[in-house]
């Protein structure tokens, strides 16, 4: 599913390149012909390079559409599943960064090494109090982001 957007997103921003040279080309064709001269051979062989790459870039979305088309209902319910979970997890790290920075709004400070950076066990302090312990499990499924 990655892919086929990364590929859509290739063919989409090489069309809107497309696009707007054919624009340019049309609105300076002095300034066109000036560089055609200099630069016959380089552009004849960016034409050719972007013309393989939308190629290329719509083999493979093509490809990538119909793999998803062929998996059928199954691998599909499958994919919805993992996004679900995927966003269940995003949306529960956003709360906790929105619980962080209220806490450090509040004036509780918030320690955060780099040794912490792959624990799921932050560590909060308060002026002259105790530490406190605050440890989350990530839900059932969800999936590390």
């Amino acid at each position: 599913m990655k892919k086929a957007l990364i590929f859509l997103t290739a063919a989409a921003a090489i069309g809107t390149g497309y696009i707007l040279a054919k624009k340019y080309i049309e609105k300076n064709p002095e300034t066109v012909a000036a560089v055609k001269a200099n630069c016959s051979e380089k552009l004849h062989k960016a034409s050719v390079y972007c013309t393989g790459a939308v190629q290329t870039g719509s083999e493979k979305l093509t490809k990538s559409v119909n793999n998803l088309v062929a998996a059928g209902k199954e691998k599909t319910s499958e994919i919805i599943k993992k996004a679900a979970t995927t966003g269940t997890a995003f949306k529960n790290e956003i709360n906790n960064l929105k619980d962080m920075v209220v806490s450090i709004n509040s004036g509780v400070d918030v320690d955060i090494s780099e040794d912490d950076s792959n624990k799921a066990e932050l560590e909060f302090k308060e002026e002259d109090t105790d530490v406190q312990e605050i440890t989350e499990l990530p839900e059932e499924g969800s999936e590390a982001l």
